[in-house]
């Protein structure tokens, strides 16, 4: 009878688990909060953008990992500083094009992410809010994307992968 008793505690720990996990999907950060964080962070987040256009940096950055090894450590410590400071988990860049991801959800090749993006011409379609889906029901594709101008070159991006 106690072994019953432990397999049943086990089992409602996992489902237990599972349903904040299933909560958690697709419940990114709202428009509202993002936008704030980016009025809030402007000067560190324009700062970034300053540091990949000088380092020509190609690749992602974020806190256990980083493409560009030819980046000194004290360099690296700065973007991560600076990430940290925004609240953004992941940089990616191409030299000019600044990609910054601030929440997502999923795993490996599925999922959902939102962030801010700099970008000399955006070419993400335009959307009057990022905190719906902009996967149709039935998508010809697997992937999406949506923006939301900020100021200037700076948006408000959603991507989705599925």
């Amino acid at each position: 009878m106690g072994a019953l008793k432990g397999c049943g505690l086990a089992v409602l720990a996992v489902v237990v688990l599972l349903s904040l996990l299933l909560w958690r999907c697709n419940r990114l950060v709202p428009d509202a909060d993002l936008r704030a964080g980016y009025w809030a962070h402007r000067g560190a987040l324009e700062q970034l953008r300053r540091m990949v256009r000088e380092d020509k940096l190609e690749g992602r950055v974020h806190a256990t990992y980083v493409d560009a090894k030819h980046l000194p450590n004290a360099r690296v410590r700065e973007y991560r500083r600076l990430l940290k400071e925004c609240g953004v988990a992941r940089l990616w860049a191409d030299g000019e094009r600044l990609e910054l991801v601030v929440d997502a959800t999923g795993i490996l090749d599925v999922g959902t992410y939102k962030g801010y993006e700099w970008e000399p011409v955006q070419t993400s379609p335009l959307a009057r809010t990022l905190d719906e889906p902009c996967v149709p029901a039935e998508p010809r594709g697997r992937f999406c994307n949506a923006a939301i101008p900020l100021e200037g070159n700076w948006w408000m991006v959603r991507f989705e992968y599925r």
